[in-house]
C-alpha cells in the first residue's frame, strides 16, 4: 500500500514490483480517511462490470474528440492502443490499483492531439482563475493564465519536452466519488474524464519522463470515432449514454 504524497503509479519502481515480484500494488498518493466512508465503499462487483463495459466500448473506437462547457476541447488517435480497466480489484499476484479505484484509461498515439484544455481545478485545489493549455501535434505549447500555478506548470513543462506530452486519457466510472479536491478521488468521479501529462511508458505509451499529472473535467461530451466513420456519443455533458455502462 503505497500512502504517499506523489503518485508511484507510473514508475519503475512500481513496475518492478508487479511483474518481477508478483506483489499486490495499491497506489494511494493524497488519500486521507475521509474516502473511507465514500469512494472506498463503492458496490465493487458493479463498478467492475461498468468499468470492463465502457473500456469495451472505448477499445473499439480509433479516434477520441471531447469537448467541455467550459471550453476545453480536444482529439486524437487511439487507434491499436489497448484501453486499460482500474477497478481496485487486486487479489491476483501481479495485480494493480488505486484506491479508491473506478476507471478507464489509455495511453493517446503520441503526436496526435491537438485543442485546447481549460483547467479549473489544480490536483488538490480550485484554481483561482483558469489556467488554458494549448495543444499542438501531441504536446502542450503553451500555458496561458493569471494564476500562480502557470508558473510552476510552465516550470515543469520546461524541464523537458516529454513532460509536455498528452499521456493519457481517463474516464470515471466510480459513483461513490465525490471530492473535486483531490485527485486521487476526483478522477474517479462517475462521469468525468481525466487528461495527464508526461509519462504514459507504463500503460502502452512510448514516453517515458518523471512526470505524470492527472487534470479533472466536469461534464464532458466525449465522441468516438470508429473506423468506418461511424461516431456515437459516451458521454454527453458528463451523462453516460444509454448501452455505455
Amino acid at each position: 500500500m503505497a500512502l504517499s504524497y506523489y503518485s508511484t503509479s507510473h514508475t519503475r519502481f512500481r513496475s518492478l514490483l508487479n511483474t518481477i515480484c508478483g506483489t499486490r500494488y495499491a497506489s494511494m498518493p493524497l488519500f486521507d480517511e475521509k474516502m473511507l466512508e465514500g469512494a472506498m465503499r463503492v458496490d465493487y462487483k458493479k463498478m467492475l462490470k461498468r468499468t470492463r463495459g465502457i473500456a469495451a466500448i472505448v477499445n473499439k473506437s480509433e479516434r477520441i474528440e471531447i469537448q467541455t462547457p467550459n471550453g476545453s476541447e480536444i482529439s486524437f488517435s487511439k487507434k491499436n492502443r489497448e484501453v486499460k480497466a482500474d477497478t481496485g480489484i487486486i487479489t491476483e499476484p501481479g495485480t494493480f490499483s488505486n484506491l479508491p479505484a473506478g476507471e478507464v484509461f489509455l495511453a493517446p498515439i503520441e503526436g496526435t492531439a491537438n485543442g485546447k484544455l481549460v483547467l479549473e481545478w489544480a490536483p488538490t485545489r480550485k484554481l483561482k482563475s483558469t489556467v488554458t493549455l494549448h495543444i499542438e501535434k501531441g504536446l502542450v505549447t503553451n500555458v496561458e493564465g493569471k494564476e500562480k500555478y502557470v508558473s510552476y506548470l510552465g516550470d515543469k513543462l520546461s524541464e523537458q519536452k516529454e513532460n509536455s506530452n498528452i499521456a493519457e486519457l481517463g474516464i470515471g466510472t466510480n459513483d461513490r466519488a465525490s471530492r473535486p479536491d483531490n485527485i486521487l478521488e476526483s478522477e474517479k468521479i462517475f462521469g468525468t474524464i481525466h487528461i495527464a501529462l508526461g509519462d504514459n511508458s507504463s500503460f502502452g505509451g512510448t514516453v517515458r519522463t518523471p512526470f505524470h499529472q492527472d487534470f479533472v473535467f466536469f461534464k464532458p461530451t466525449v465522441t468516438l470515432i470508429y473506423k468506418n466513420g461511424r461516431k456515437r456519443f459516451l458521454l454527453k455533458n458528463g451523462k453516460v449514454k444509454p448501452g455505455s455502462g
